[in-house]
């Protein structure tokens, strides 16, 4: 459903003056424009991502890396909470 479409199908509730009040949308066209924010929000922070002059690490050389850092004994093995434990006692 194209964002003209979920626009035309809301209902606009209006008072016993005329004046508008508010927007009620079925659940399934909410749950639609949340998507599109979302994916809208997503595109944006890529955008910006590609923007700025980090340099960008492929995912096999993360791999790589952190499997020597566990194999050398740089890193142990744990879950995210064990991880938030040790940082939280440093």
């Amino acid at each position: 459903m194209s964002i003209t479409e979920l626009i035309t199908s809301a209902k606009i509730l209006i008072d016993a003056d005329g004046n508008k009040e508010a927007v009620l949308l079925d659940w399934p066209l909410w749950e639609q424009l949340l998507t599109l924010l979302e994916d809208l929000e997503d595109a944006e922070e890529m955008a910006q991502a590609r923007q700025e002059d980090d340099e960008l690490i492929p995912w096999e050389q993360v791999v790589a890396e952190s499997r020597h850092a566990y194999k050398t004994g740089q890193v142990k093995r744990g879950t995210a909470d064990d991880l938030i434990k040790e940082i939280s006692n440093e």
